[in-house]
């Protein structure tokens, strides 16, 4: 990684989509530097088109999240062979973020994510995640769908995606086993109501934050 980026605030946003996250983040905190990926190649494409894409303030990849790195790789900003240490310095991260982004993982690749996580980050980073949680109103809906369903709280939806829905005790040990400290968590239950349609949705997910300790046990 260069120098220049000694004096930055490093930020890793795993699925920024085409970065409606970042250019609020970086207006508002313009000492951060932003590595941003997504495993969509359109969605990266169309974020380093943004007008306001600076490569000094961010850097838009896409990757396979769940990959190991591979010394023979050649690196390719739209290649979905990209691992995120192919691209990132280990321990220079100071704070991640994953939002609806873990629940369309593997449930056993979590963990992997996770273990990732904890390399890149530096002592004392931490780790925000928000995700689907059991009982969600997708969840539901899921439960009715004819051949949906590959595992517990684990369905395929109908474009082909597929979707996990955490509890806060498989999210919190995912975390916990490789190493970080859970700072917050909590299951948030919202009734949203779609006035128009005259529809009431409950909508439930996770949210916690996570910190790798400056001098692990």
């Amino acid at each position: 990684q260069n120098e220049w980026l000694e004096n930055k605030q490093l930020v890793l946003e795993l699925g920024c989509g085409v970065g409606s996250a970042v250019w609020p983040l970086l207006r508002a905190n313009p000492r951060l530097f932003v590595f941003a990926c997504d495993y969509a190649p359109a969605s990266v494409a169309l974020m380093r088109a943004h007008d306001e894409y600076d490569a000094a303030q961010v850097f838009a990849f896409r990757a396979d999240i769940t990959r190991e790195s591979s010394a023979s790789a050649q690196f390719n900003a739209l290649s979905a062979e990209n691992a995120l240490e192919s691209v990132i310095e280990r321990g220079s991260v100071h704070f991640a973020t994953a939002v609806w982004v873990l629940s369309a993982l593997e449930p056993a690749h979590v963990r992997v994510v996770a273990r990732k996580l904890y390399q890149l980050l530096a002592p004392g980073g931490l780790v925000f995640v928000r995700d689907y949680a059991r009982g969600d109103l997708s969840e539901l809906r899921l439960c009715g769908a004819p051949g949906a369903r590959i595992d517990t709280d684990f369905f395929r939806c109908g474009d082909g995606t597929r979707r996990h829905f955490f509890t806060l005790a498989r999210l919190k040990a995912a975390f916990e086993s490789v190493g970080f400290v859970t700072q917050d968590s909590q299951l948030v239950r919202r009734e949203i109501t779609n006035r128009k349609a005259q529809l009431h949705m409950h909508r439930t997910w996770v949210q916690a934050k996570f910190h790798r300790p400056s001098n692990p046990a």
